[in-house]
């Protein structure tokens, strides 16, 4: 009887890991293909924001497992969008590279990144990206363990989703808002 409810979950641990290597395959390739097909784009596209777009894209794609030329594709994006003065380029090449800096732990660039962001959403008056950025920064501030600026970040973003009825983005503003309280045992 022992040897088969051995057996048995001997097998189950097998399928599972089995599985899960099959999803990260799957995902993988697919998303591969995203990156191959994005990048076969650039070579045709003769609309300047349409390039720095999709360079974005291919950063945000890249963000996780190839960190230097996620920043490389940001890089250029932003470069684009400068010389071709398109603002909404330039704010989401600041806001990935916002991203990736927060990510590897370099949090005073993360910051400057998401300023420049912000900065650039106030010019132009786009209140989602005003938002945007402001949640971003929340999030740093929270990584660093200043829950206090975290806190009033999240709650400046919020206010924003709130005029814009923005429900989704008010309920991730909430539960930002909710962590931190519990993590500080402030409930």
């Amino acid at each position: 009887m022992k040897s088969k409810l051995i057996n048995i979950a001997i097998l189950t641990r097998f399928l599972f890991i089995f599985s899960c290597i099959l999803f990260l395959s799957v995902n993988l390739f697919s998303q591969n293909q995203s990156i191959d097909s994005l990048e076969s784009q650039l070579s045709i596209i003769s609309d300047n924001g349409e390039k720095a777009d999709i360079l974005n894209e291919l950063g945000f794609l890249l963000r996780q497992s190839d960190i230097s030329k996620s920043i490389g594709y940001a890089n250029q994006s932003l470069e684009l969008s400068k010389a071709n003065d398109y603002k909404p380029g330039q704010i989401q090449s600041y806001i990935l590279l916002g991203i990736i800096y927060k990510n590897s732990g370099s949090f005073d660039k993360a910051i400057k990144y998401n300023l420049e962001a912000l900065k650039l959403s106030e010019e132009i008056k786009d209140q989602e990206k005003i938002s945007t950025c402001l949640n971003n920064i929340g999030s740093i501030y929270q990584s660093q363990k200043n829950y206090s600026a975290a806190i009033s970040y999240y709650k400046q973003s919020m206010e924003i989703e709130e005029k814009l009825d923005n429900k989704n983005q008010i309920s991730i503003r909430l539960y930002n808002i909710g962590t931190i309280y519990e993590m500080t045992d402030s409930l």
